[in-house]
């Protein structure tokens, strides 16, 4: 089970009456690339309120409902200390690109007419990079970004790949984390001949046995490590 006593803490220290100094700071929008999570709308019934948020993948590549795993808490808090409990969650793609998804927390009860902001702290898992990370590296010296991993100061020669890669999981610092590494070309794979990775600078070299063309599908595994597990807060209106 998450820390949620932690994260609920934080939630409550920044809620409590508001003065016209104490204004509430909306956090309506969170990103980790290529991923976007963006409130859209809260439409209150009579016993609940339904917050809404656009889930879209700024690369375009197709986003599905189990890409990423969702852990909220039972009960959440509002800046008038007012608790709701998450009823349900839904992920859609209703009317909606392939690329995007539709978030609804069914919160209860309604909300006041008065102007009302809820805080949700949650954990987000991104089980999309169970398999793997996957960067369309196009030009050279331009840095491509998938959830923890980043790839930058790419120098291509003829059958090598040079780049720096920044690894922001927790257990890349243990020595024991490898990378694994491959090209997808025309439905198959290509296999680096020698791979190295510097462990600290993050210096990467890659030698293929023929040459290699931009732009380029480059896959990497991280082992052995878990997934990541991000924590995120969000502040949104409720009315």
């Amino acid at each position: 089970m998450r820390n949620w006593a932690l994260l609920l803490l934080v939630a409550a220290c920044s809620s409590g009456e508001q003065t016209d100094e104490q204004a509430v700071t909306e956090q309506t929008s969170i990103s980790v690339d290529p991923l976007i999570i963006s409130h859209v709308e809260s439409v209150s019934t009579d016993d609940s309120v339904n917050v809404q948020f656009l889930l879209e993948n700024t690369d375009e590549r197709p986003l599905e409902p189990d890409d990423y795993e969702f852990d909220f808490p039972e009960l959440v808090w509002d800046d008038a200390d007012v608790p709701y409990s998450l009823i349900d969650t839904e992920l859609s793609h209703d009317d909606l690109d392939d690329h995007e998804l539709t978030l609804t927390l069914q919160l209860s009860p309604a909300p006041p007419e008065a102007d009302t902001y809820v805080h949700l702290p949650f954990y987000l898992t991104p089980v999309v990079y169970e398999d793997g990370y996957t960067f369309q590296i196009e030009v050279e010296d331009a840095p491509v970004r998938q959830g923890d991993i980043q790839l930058s100061g790419l120098e291509h020669e003829e059958t090598s790949l040079h780049f720096v890669l920044e690894d922001s999981h927790l257990q890349a610092r243990q020595e024991s984390v490898q990378y694994q590494f491959r090209l997808f070309d025309e439905n198959e794979y290509v296999y680096p001949v020698f791979s190295s990775v510097e462990p600290y600078s993050g210096q990467t070299e890659l030698t293929f046995a023929a040459a290699q063309e931009l732009p380029v599908l480059l896959e990497l595994e991280r082992f052995p490590a878990s997934l990541p597990v991000w924590r995120f807060s969000l502040t949104v209106p409720l009315t």
